[in-house]
């Protein structure tokens, strides 16, 4: 394993609320092969916080093509023609429905497998650095 390296990418989601227009929001999806199994998505709403959501890498890319995720993160294809992916969100605050081009949401992707090839990930997973961080939060000793 080397130096952890990230891919950033700026994509508009739309905030989708019925009988109401699209609202256009930017959202910074980031991977990190530190967290290779992850992708976190950050939504830049206009407010003092941005509201962050991490989810799998393997949802995002399977819900591009077919229905993926259940309970707080759903990923599903939009449309017969493919061009949109819905992201559905639930936590205990409340639900959001969000919809991006696949395209974006595809080429991003594809720079995260260029770091970490898919099915690669375990490789890049210190186990070692992963049970002493729990260790650790547990109070005990290795």
């Amino acid at each position: 394993m080397s130096e952890s390296r990230t891919v950033t990418a700026d994509v508009v989601f739309w905030l989708v609320v019925p009988g109401k227009p699209r609202i256009p929001i930017v959202a910074t999806l980031a991977y990190a092969t530190g967290d290779p199994y992850a992708v976190m998505a950050t939504f830049h709403d206009g407010s003092d916080e941005p509201v962050a959501w991490t989810f799998a890498r393997d949802l995002l890319g399977d819900g591009i093509h077919e229905p993926a995720g259940v309970g707080d993160v759903v990923v599903y294809p939009d449309g017969d023609d493919g061009e949109r992916v819905r992201i559905d969100l639930c936590s205990p605050f409340g639900e959001a429905r969000f919809e991006a081009l696949a395209e974006d949401l595809a080429g991003f992707l594809c720079q995260t497998y260029e770091l970490v090839p898919e099915n690669d990930e375990h490789f890049w997973v210190d186990v070692d650095a992963e049970i002493d961080g729990l260790d650790l939060r547990a109070g005990g000793a290795r």
